[in-house]
């Protein structure tokens, strides 16, 4: 009798691990490329999709992803290259259901909370840059989700109305809620958020300590 455990998808036999690390890499990569280089005129025409560094389907992808989720849709990449990782490394993938499940939980969670973000020369830029509408319709760094949760009714264009916790929470309980579900997410996905601050906390000061000594 042997201990061993049958492959799984938290447990994945060790070739099919490393394949879908390299898959979940390239995909990262491709991601990155796609929304970093992204611009608007891209898909509007007045220059060609190719400018992306991903290429025409690269552009295409970066514009739909922002349109639908804003800046959120940076933590598709961050998540694909934290399980590619984690597999490439050989860490077993304990409770991934409910990994999953709070990297669900915070795509709509982010969109809201970024959405509720008072405007700066920042967020304008880059509102510009992914679409020169967005600004004129009061649009938030939360994309379509962000302002169906928490969009305020802009006053050139009052059809595209306010997100729906907004509309019966008030910006307050739309933030307390928002915050309460990103703690939720965040434990669910089992970051450990607490314990790798203590650890960069001990290396700072274990590092201003040895910095003192050799003076």
């Amino acid at each position: 009798m042997t201990d061993a455990k049958e492959p799984s998808l938290s447990h994945p036999s060790r070739p099919l691990a490393v394949a879908i690390g390299i898959a979940l890499l390239v995909t990262a990569g491709f991601l990155i490329f796609a929304l970093a280089s992204y611009d608007h005129s891209q898909i509007g025409g007045a220059t060609q999709p190719s400018a992306n560094l991903a290429g025409s389907a690269g552009a295409r992808l970066a514009n739909l992803l922002i349109d639908t989720w804003g800046l959120t849709a940076l933590l598709l990449p961050l998540l694909a290259l934290g399980y590619s990782i984690a597999l490439l490394r050989g860490s077993p993938l304990a409770r991934l259901g409910a990994r999953l499940t709070g990297a669900v939980l915070l795509i709509p969670v982010l969109c809201g909370l970024l959405h509720l973000l008072p405007a700066n020369r920042l967020s304008e830029s880059l509102l510009i840059r992914w679409d020169h509408d967005l600004v004129s319709y009061g649009g938030g760094l939360g994309g379509a989700l962000g302002h169906l949760l928490a969009g305020q009714a802009p006053s050139i264009h009052p059809q595209a109305g306010e997100g729906l916790l907004l509309r019966f929470l008030g910006p307050g309980g739309t933030a307390l809620i928002l915050g309460c579900l990103l703690v939720a997410a965040l434990f669910l996905m089992q970051l450990h958020l607490i314990g790798l601050a203590q650890r960069i906390s001990r290396a700072m000061r274990a590092y201003g300590q040895e910095k003192g000594s050799s003076q």
